[in-house]
């Protein structure tokens, strides 16, 4: 079997795809998740079976990179790879145990922290090593065959940091949502919600933390891995949050007997939330990241899926999911704020919504279908931005969906017809105002071993561009470009493999008209252009500012570059016209920290990372 990585270099267009590659495999898994670092690398992780060698060359250039046999008797492993922002592999490793018979480790979600630390949740059964490296770092099950859950950390490099293993439930990870019970803060404070009915220290340290009750444990840790606090709170597990504040949100169904349960976890404060429900509904409740209560609100009406929550920099929550025909008031306290599906019949109907820090609702909307019988639309993965433009992806199977919530404006979006279902993608600004939505051709009814393809979406950082993360079947049919507009990834040469992982960036309804922007955009995209790795700099870091960049990939010919800071801000443009000799890069006015430098002629282009060290 033919098991390459190809690298996808395509023509530029208004709608600008580049960066993007495959990876052939001949198993997937929809438990896939992306992760971009403030550096603008992409962190993937997913699974892989072991026969002989994985069927992943993880490396999308000339080398080969494979991992190893692990196990006796198969099974899975999740590796953990990261690329650069054109697609170049940084590295890759894999979390097994090669001292068992049979491995089975899965992975669930990914993040990073403001230092480009990685972290990652998901399960291993019996025992896993975590440490990359030479050295071992094993987690074990009290029982030979038990599944445990486990969340992992990772320099941005891919070195072991640590490693903390809980009781095993069923996560809420399944094919038509997204929703985590574990996320990160940009400190790299870890939240973890778990639930077990058997005693367990939820204190990896010499201190002890015990609990056993049908109510989830919220347990947070530093960046070390040792417990800061934790305590009781939701019934179920079902949804946990952090925002770009430090804030962090629960989601949990609310039944009547709920309403003796104080949700304030301080010694001095008490938090029993109104019932303004008829029988089983939906709570959510928010923290600031030292623990302290800050609201709950549970929603009358029934049962409302809250599939995207999280807070942008000033702490305003956002919230989006799917309500039933039945009215939802989701304005908290002696207030009303009551919606329902915005046609007769309709099955579930989106819906968006805003609160302030303190839970005052600010505005909520749904979206509505022009033909909404049987009406299966869906919410599968979102990013919010610290400003509050907000990306999701999605599945409809309704005929057309207005996304914008504009009484007097309209923007139908054709979806799927009779159930068959067709991926979306869409954004809005911190004002919950449409800023663009499209389909993408070629997923009506496309599923991967039965289950429905799966878009992680994820904005980098630079002018508007975002990251779509795919399942596919191959050979590849997808165009991920909306309208008339195409782009359909092909592998480079013939593979025999039947799935593979795509990643393809883009930046479709962004404002990208300024010359820094169409510039940046279009770095690698033009045809025939070859991209050179890595560009030689030296010294870097450079404790003075001034770094000697070797630039003769361009063959003597003139050379434009930028200069990006960690948030994706251009901060300097410019010409080399003599590139035949080093190139002093002279960046003493600019503070210590990590930029990326890209370079490009008419014909070739080149990335280099840069670290300014301390002192001017």
């Amino acid at each position: 079997m033919k098991n390459l990585l190809y690298l996808l270099l395509f023509l530029p267009i208004v709608s600008r795809a580049q960066s993007s590659f495959i990876l052939p495999q001949d198993t997937v898994t929809h438990r896939n998740d992306l992760a971009i670092s403030p550096t603008g690398d992409r962190i993937i992780i997913g699974e892989v079976a072991y026969e002989g060698q994985t069927s992943v060359d993880f490396d999308p250039g000339p080398a080969e990179k494979r991992l190893s046999l692990i196990g006796t008797d198969g099974g899975f492993g999740t590796y953990v790879a990261s690329y650069t922002p054109a697609g170049e592999l940084n590295f890759v490793f894999a979390i097994n145990d090669p001292e068992r018979v049979f491995t089975w480790v899965e992975a669930y979600y990914v993040e990073t922290d403001n230092a480009g630390n990685i972290y990652l949740q998901g399960s291993y059964y019996g025992s896993a090593d975590f440490d990359p490296g030479p050295d071992t770092y094993r987690l074990s099950a009290s029982r030979p065959n038990e599944d445990r859950i486990f969340v992992a950390s990772y320099t941005a490099a891919g070195e072991f940091r640590f490693a903390l293993d809980f009781p095993h439930y069923d996560p809420p990870i399944h094919e038509w949502v997204k929703r985590k019970t574990f996320d990160v803060d940009g400190d790299g404070n870890v939240y973890v919600i778990n639930t077990s009915l058997r005693a367990f220290d939820y204190d990896p340290g010499p201190g002890e933390y015990l609990s056993g009750t049908d109510r989830a444990v919220l347990a947070s840790y530093d960046s070390t891995g040792a417990l800061r606090y934790a305590f009781p709170t939701v019934r179920l597990p079902a949804l946990l949050s952090v925002g770009h504040n430090g804030d962090f949100y629960l989601m949990s169904e609310f039944r009547s007997e709920d309403v003796g349960f104080d949700y304030d976890p301080s010694e001095d404060g008490e938090h029993y939330p109104d019932a303004k429900l008829d029988s089983t509904g939906t709570i959510i409740a928010a923290y600031d990241r030292e623990g302290r209560f800050l609201f709950a609100h549970p929603f009358a009406g029934q049962l409302v899926s809250v599939d995207l929550m999280d807070g942008d920099a000033d702490g305003n929550v956002y919230i989006a999911g799917f309500q039933s025909p039945v009215s939802t008031d989701y304005a908290p306290g002696p207030d009303t704020k009551w919606l329902r599906n915005p046609a007769e019949n309709a099955d579930v109907a989106m819906y968006l919504a805003k609160y302030t820090r303190q839970g005052e609702l600010l505005l909520a909307d749904t979206l509505a279908d022009a033909n909404p019988e049987d009406a299966y639309n869906y919410l599968m993965d979102y990013h919010l931005t610290p400003e509050g433009n907000l990306y999701l992806s999605g599945m409809l199977s309704a005929s057309s969906v207005d996304f914008d919530r504009d009484p007097d404006a309209a923007a139908v979006v054709e979806g799927g017809v009779d159930l068959n279902h067709r991926a979306f993608v869409a954004s809005y600004d911190a004002n919950l105002d449409y800023r663009f939505a499209y389909t993408i051709d070629g997923t009506e009814g496309k599923y991967l071993r039965g289950r429905p393809l799966h878009f992680r979406i994820e904005p980098s950082g630079d002018c508007g561009e975002y990251v779509l993360m795919n399942d596919v079947a191959l050979p590849q049919t997808i165009d991920f470009l909306p309208g008339d507009e195409t782009f359909i990834p092909e592998p480079a040469s013939e593979t025999e493999d039947s799935y593979g992982v795509a990643l393809v960036t883009t930046n479709y309804g962004s404002a990208v008209s300024t010359p820094n922007c169409d510039q940046l955009s279009n770095l690698g995209s033009a045809p025939g252009r070859s991209v050179t790795y890595p560009v030689t700099v030296s010294p870097n870091p450079s404790v003075s500012g001034i770094f000697t960049v070797d630039l003769s990939f361009a063959a003597g010919e003139v050379v434009h570059y930028l200069i990006v800071d960690v948030s994706g801000r251009v901060i300097r443009r410019g010409v080399v016209h003599e590139t035949s000799v080093s190139f002093p890069l002279d960046m003493q006015a600019e503070p210590a920290g990590m930029y990326t430098v890209r370079f490009w002629d008419g014909e070739s282009a080149a990335v280099a990372k840069v670290i300014r060290g301390g002192g001017r």
